[in-house]
Formats: structure tokens, sequence, C-alpha cells
């Protein structure tokens, strides 16, 4: 009888085992160290789905490392970011490890990107050799600037870029993303222009300058992956094709944003305020750093990207 007690047990050990192994993973990060503070005021909403979490990354290769493994169904993602990249930052300097993030296209590779930087092109390459793995329903929500929108060199959008190598749906915005409510009961975020939802082969859709973080999360794991945004006053986000993708068009009149004090939409993204006492240090979140980390090759590009 003890020995069968025993060989229940251990049957029902490997049983949670494979269980879970077999279980799709939900994937918490962000790039440098200003925008960790957010996960912990993510996680609180997603209990008894074992999120994986990892912070303070400085490089799209640590990244990549993190995405590896078992499919994932849901990754939130927080960091900065323009038409072109994601990338991190450091709080008490203001430095941007803008070289070594996760780009658009490999062509900004030879000026603007350090050996540890990534391309969209190389994440497809890690998934089609099935290193990283994206569930048939993935989600995937990046708290980031101006990803939406379309870059002036290649006109490709990061976020549709994203959706295509990697089949999930990706939400993000098109200009400057601020929070509106920023606590352990919830996340809401602004945007100057809109938040929007990119699908591969579909239609860009506008979702509004208010995204529900917190609320989107919780609605995705009760409906099992098959959360449809209808909480959400969905319009098509289509007006003009740039060199085979459908891009979004940037406004240039007056913004229906709810910012205070925001009542024209800028044509360029906003400059962030330089840190204190860091004359010396990057002024723009999405600018590129003047220094680089300590691994990082001491000769910079010369030159400023176009664009945010």
């Amino acid at each position: 009888m003890q020995k069968l007690t025993k060989l229940s047990l251990i049957a029902l050990f490997l049983l949670c085992s494979v269980w879970s192994y077999a279980q799709d993973r939900v994937v918490v990060t962000s790039l440098g160290t200003d925008c960790s503070y957010r996960i912990s005021r993510t996680v609180v909403h997603m209990k008894g789905k074992n999120p994986e979490v990892t912070k303070d990354m400085n490089s799209a290769s640590e990244l990549f490392g993190v995405l590896k493994g078992r499919p994932i169904s849901l990754w939130v993602n927080y960091s900065h970011g323009n038409d072109s990249r994601l990338f991190g930052k450091i709080r008490k300097t203001g430095i941007a490890y803008y070289s070594s993030g996760l780009m658009l296209d490999e062509q900004f590779k030879p000026e603007y990107g350090h050996e540890s930087s990534r391309s969209l092109q190389e994440l497809k390459a890690e998934i089609d050799a099935g290193s990283i793995q994206f569930a048939n329903d993935a989600l995937i929500i990046l708290h980031a600037c101006a990803v939406a929108s379309p870059n002036d060199e290649t006109g490709k959008i990061f976020a549709q870029e994203l959706a295509n190598v990697t089949g999930a749906k990706v939400v993000t915005g098109q200009h400057k993303t601020e929070p509106v409510i920023e606590d352990y009961t919830q996340l809401v975020y602004s945007n100057t222009f809109d938040f929007v939802l990119f699908e591969r082969g579909k239609t860009p859709q506008l979702m509004g300058d208010r995204l529900y973080l917190t609320k989107m999360v919780k609605e995705y794991f009760r409906t099992n992956g098959q959360y449809d945004f209808s909480d959400y006053n969905l319009k098509d986000a289509a007006s003009l094709n740039i060199k085979g993708g459908t891009v979004i068009q940037t406004p240039t009149s007056t913004s229906t944003s709810n910012n205070a004090g925001s009542e024209k939409a800028p044509t360029e993204l906003p400059k962030m305020e330089q840190p204190k006492k860091q004359s010396t240090q990057a002024t723009k979140e999405e600018t590129k750093p003047t220094s680089q980390p300590k691994s990082q090759p001491t000769t910079q590009p010369t030159s400023q990207p176009t664009k945010p």
C-alpha cells in the first residue's frame, strides 16, 4: 500500500510537470531601469498565471534570451521607443541604450547598431528556427512611444512588422505614451494621438487615446486568449500606402486627445526634459545616447536619427 502511494505521488508529480510545461508562457519585461517599477504593478493582476519577469535589460540580445522557450501567449514590455526601435534608458543618468535596442530593420544597424542590438529580421529567424515561439492567439502589449508610426526611411511600422513576424496581435501607441493612472489597482495610459491594434494581414485599428492595460490583460485571460477588443471603439486606420505597406496618416491638425494641455497635435515627437546636472547626457528618449555601456565600443555614430 505504501509503495502504491509513493508511485501515485510520483505519477502525480510527473503529470503536473508535463501539464506545467505544456502551458503557454506569460512574459513581462522592461528595457532600461526607468520603466521597471511598472512590472510589479502589472503582475499583481496575473495571479495564477505564473508570469516570467525580467527587468532592467540593456539590450535586445538579452531580450531574445528571455523570449526563447515555450510558446508565449502574452508579452507585456515596458521601454522607450521611436519609429525605428525599442530601447532602454537609465533613470539616474538619462543615458539611453539606443544603439543596442530592438530595431525595425537591418539597415539601421551599420550606423546606429551595437553588436548587442537585434532586428525584427533576426527575430523572424529565431521564430523560423523554433527558438522563439508565440501561441496562436498571442497578444503583445508594448508600452513605448511612436512604434505605431511609420518610419520615414522605410515606410514600415515597427508594430505592424512585429505582428507580421510573430503572428500575434500587437497593441501600442502612435506618439508619446504617458500614465494617467499607475498604481496597484489599475494601469491606464494616454497617447497624444491613438493606440493602435495591429494584426498580421489586417488593416490596423485605431483604439482611441486611452489604453486600459490591466483591464485588457484580465479580459485576455478571462476569454482564454479570445479577447476581441469590443470595449474599444475600433476604427479603420489605413489611409495611404508607402513602399507596399499599409501605414497610418499622422495627424497634423487639431488632436482629439484628452491629454491635459494638449490642444494641437505636434508634427514631431516631443522632446524630454534634460536630466538635471547631466548636461552631457542624452536629452531625449528618442535620440541616440552620447555614451554606451562599458562593454560597447567608444566610437559612436556621428549623426542622429531623422525622426524620434
